[in-house]
């Protein structure tokens, strides 16, 4: 199945939250609970430096060898919405324009045998006025 496309606005200084609702094909919800994980990561640009991650594993990016970019937390359900992805405002507060300048994200379901290419897009970042 083909990722779903989805652009995402992140509030520099709040928190952000992404529910979504993993169905099979006769849109049932999957039963995410066991079995499954989940990563994200939002990069400057395809290829490109690496701004924010997360993985309900252990899993870790390559290029990321001390962990310190793990702002993501995912959550994986059993019912809708079955994966909650969330970045605490500890975090977004110290992102900047120019990292989200053409910034992209993906989120991916795998298993110990599968990858599945949930959602992807591009990754904006909205400036606070108040500070």
């Amino acid at each position: 199945m083909s990722a779903g496309k989805f652009d995402i606005t992140i509030e520099e200084g709040t928190d952000f939250n992404l529910k979504l609702d993993y169905k099979d094909s006769n849109d049932a919800t999957v039963d995410l609970s066991s079995g499954y994980n989940a990563r994200m990561q939002i990069r400057e640009s395809i290829g490109g430096t690496l701004i924010a991650w997360g993985s309900s594993s252990t899993d870790v990016p390559s290029d990321d060898s001390d962990s310190s970019e793990k702002h993501i937390v995912i959550l994986m359900g059993s019912t809708a919405p079955n994966i909650d992805i969330s970045i605490i405002n500890t975090y977004t507060v110290d992102y900047t324009a120019t990292q989200f300048e053409g910034a992209v994200y993906e989120v991916e379901l795998f298993t110990a045998s599968t990858v599945d290419r949930v959602i992807e897009g591009s990754a904006h970042l909205a400036l606070r006025v108040t500070t």
